[in-house]
């Protein structure tokens, strides 16, 4: 009696490279008086003859196996090669099964790329790279909107404290960007290949990361603006303060200012 373990696993006597294939999936039995038996070694998308599902059965010549998208034609009894020729009747039922397997796994290279990790990482590695480039482009939109709006031609408080934020901005956003970039490698160590739950770790990771540049862009220049609207408004009425300053006109991001007194009432 000879027996032959069917699946992925490398060190099987049959090999068979695809991932729906379970690693240990069935096993043949050749008998000694030469009928062969097939068993199906709960395997995740089971073991098929000629279209049926079994659990163990004998096997015989011209016998389609299906283990899970992959066909064997069954030819003797000591070899099992990939399904090339049958007669007409089993070669209609092959296309139908092959295309119905074709229809129902298209899909698979998509899946294998977010079961092995690589869609969540390849994704969120360009998320922290247009993030990176984001910051750096930030402080010159800024820059030509006030030029845009004529804040040099302002009074020179006004000036002043633009240029002071303008200052904090750029270094802030320099800072951001060293973030994200950085970031965007240690994302791909978030998780190890051939993980299941990638996704979770890798979102945390942006989160933490997200959490971090908000904190520190909202801590220290929210905290600024919210500051010099004090300042030099002579008031915390945010609307009166609006109505009169241009700086308001070029740093809308009216976030900054809410979450900077946050943190002065906070420490208070």
């Amino acid at each position: 009696m000879q027996t032959f373990i069917i699946g992925r696993d490398a060190g099987n006597q049959i090999v068979l490279d695809d991932k729906l294939v379970s690693r240990h999936h069935a096993q043949l039995t050749v008998l000694d008086n030469g009928q062969v038996m097939i068993k199906d070694l709960g395997s995740s998308n089971g073991t098929f003859v000629n279209g049926n599902r079994v659990t163990e059965t004998n096997l015989n010549a011209g016998d389609i196996v299906k283990c899970g998208p992959v066909f064997l034609n069954w030819i003797q009894y000591t070899q099992v090669a990939p399904k090339e020729k049958k007669t007409d009747i089993l070669m209609v039922a092959g296309k139908a099964d092959e295309w119905n397997n074709k229809f129902l796994s298209f899909i698979n290279p998509f899946l294998g790329t977010i079961d092995n990790g690589s869609f969540f990482r390849r994704v969120f590695g360009v998320i922290y790279v247009v993030i990176a480039i984001l910051n750096i482009l930030v402080p010159f939109y800024i820059l030509f909107k006030a030029i845009d709006i004529g804040i040099f031609k302002a009074e020179g408080k006004y000036v002043l404290t633009f240029l002071l934020l303008w200052c904090v901005l750029a270094l802030l956003c320099w800072f951001s960007f060293q973030l994200w970039w950085n970031r965007r490698d240690k994302v791909n160590h978030s998780s190890y290949a051939g993980a299941e739950f990638v996704a979770t770790p890798v979102v945390a990771h942006f989160i933490q990361t997200f959490g971090e540049w908000y904190g520190i862009l909202t801590g220290v220049l929210g905290f600024l603006m919210g500051l010099l609207s004090l300042v030099f408004s002579g008031s915390n009425d945010y609307s009166h303060y609006y109505s009169r300053n241009p700086l308001d006109d070029i740093f809308s991001m009216p976030f900054l200012y809410g979450s900077g007194w946050s943190l002065i009432f906070l420490v208070r």
